[in-house]
């Protein structure tokens, strides 16, 4: 087969062509620092990078709502907490008022201090994560406790997905945690109660008021440990999406991400590369229709 001027030619730009395209193909990767820069780069390496970006916006939204979830649960505990403190310093204040050494005035001071009791008690049921009451139910734009100390709210489970198929109710009970289930469990009542008795003097009907507020105290604290079951359980279930988050960007990274010291390696060969097929390049084609006639 006879070798052309022409055939020389036209593989040497080929090859130079080729030896560029993948000068700016890896100059594309040290820029962009992914190894992927287009589909063509990698069919199959391009799907499993979408497939994986999938996943981890899926856990992304999962962990943003266990967070949500989260803060609702501990804005409820710290309530709880709050609200224990106070119907504790109502039962005191009871059994205080109970002895028979109280004047008027004390009983009258004490009944005060129970009526402010009260109306910290309804604020706290009125508490909001954002622009949502947490006492509510999925009534979050309700508040819960009216100006005469009825429930607005609801019973429905307030659920956040934080998985598949996983989710996790974050509402405290409203309903349960300040009326009870009949007007004797009614905290508010109870307060009323033993301002009533307070004011009517009879220290054995002040001690019994004073001890109805203290089986309020007795659930608040067993719906207090039920919250604090379920925030364990979120607590677990976040460190175990933060696991599986970075597992999946570790994959992705392996997938997507250049490796830069072989890229620059590699770049740097094909720069010699092409200097040296310019070199060749250059002798082979410098013959002239002169030199054949020499």
């Amino acid at each position: 087969m006879r070798i052309s001027n022409n055939m020389l030619t036209r593989n040497f730009l080929l090859n130079l062509e080729s030896s560029l395209s993948r000068i700016a193909l890896l100059q594309n990767q040290m820029s962009s620092g992914k190894s992927i820069t287009k589909p063509s780069d990698d069919p199959v390496g391009i799907q499993n990078a979408l497939r994986f970006k999938s996943s981890v916006a899926m856990v992304e939204q999962w962990q943003s709502n266990a967070s949500e979830a989260l803060s609702y649960m501990n804005t409820a505990d710290s309530v709880l907490g709050k609200l224990t403190s106070l119907l504790q310093r109502a039962e005191e204040l009871g059994l205080q008022g109970a002895n028979d050494t109280n004047s008027e005035n004390e009983r009258k001071a004490i009944v005060e201090e129970i009526e402010q009791i009260k109306e910290q008690i309804r604020s706290l049921a009125n508490t909001k994560v954002g622009n949502k009451h947490i006492f509510s139910g999925t009534a979050t734009d309700t508040a819960p406790i009216d100006g005469d100390y009825n429930f607005q709210g609801n019973t429905e489970a307030v659920l956040f997905d934080i998985g598949n198929n996983i989710q996790i109710n974050v509402m405290v009970n409203g309903q349960e945690l300040f009326f009870g289930p009949d007007e004797n469990t009614d905290i508010f009542k109870n307060l009323d109660k033993l301002k009533t008795q307070l004011l009517n003097g009879d220290a054995a009907q002040i001690s019994a008021a004073a001890k109805a507020v203290g089986q309020n105290v007795a659930r608040v604290t067993a719906i207090r440990a039920n919250l604090g079951a379920r925030v364990n359980r979120l607590e677990a279930v976040q460190s175990q999406l933060e696991s599986m988050y970075l597992n999946l960007k570790k994959n992705l990274s392996e997938i997507e991400d250049a490796n830069m010291a072989k890229t620059i390696t590699e770049f740097t060969n094909q720069q010699n590369l092409y200097q040296a097929a310019l070199a060749v390049g250059s002798r082979i084609l410098q013959p002239s229709l002169i030199d054949f006639m020499k």
